[in-house]
């Protein structure tokens, strides 16, 4: 008897609980993501000063034009054009205390030396982290499949 009333305590208790804050992994997901979404920005507006904002120093972006750091990256994307972008299933690991990966996917309205670049993307954001910021270390993206 006693321990039907002590599990009934606890399940009240639990139910009448206020909502918990939301979970760490829940935070790093709304934070890598933020990121994301700021470099699609920046790629659409050209903004420099945005993008060196959120990419670590030794940045890698890996494509099907190849793998290159900010400087190339910065001149492949001055022919190109993003009209539109919208990202999709985010999903966030930490993998230890200062790496952590994103990986979703996302539909752009991008046109490249007058052509039209692959609309939907599957992506992968790896992020480290310099002291209170997630800086992202390495992009890569391929077009979805068919």
């Amino acid at each position: 008897m006693k321990l039907k009333l002590a599990s009934l305590a606890l399940l009240a208790a639990a139910t009448l609980a206020p909502a918990q804050t939301p979970a760490p992994a829940a935070d790093l997901e709304k934070t890598l993501l933020a990121s994301s979404n700021a470099l699609f920005t920046a790629y659409q507006q050209m903004d420099q000063a945005l993008f060196l904002s959120i990419v670590a120093p030794d940045f890698v972006y890996v494509s099907r034009w190849g793998i290159m750091g900010p400087e190339e990256l910065g001149g492949a994307v001055q022919a190109c054009s993003m009209t539109a972008f919208k990202i999709s299933e985010p999903k966030a690991r930490q993998l230890s205390p200062d790496t952590a990966v994103l990986l979703y996917k996302a539909h752009q309205t991008t046109t490249c030396n007058g052509k039209p670049e692959p609309a939907d993307l599957i992506l992968t954001d790896l992020y480290v982290k310099k002291g209170n910021d997630w800086l992202m270390s390495v992009h890569t993206q391929t077009a979805a499949g068919q």
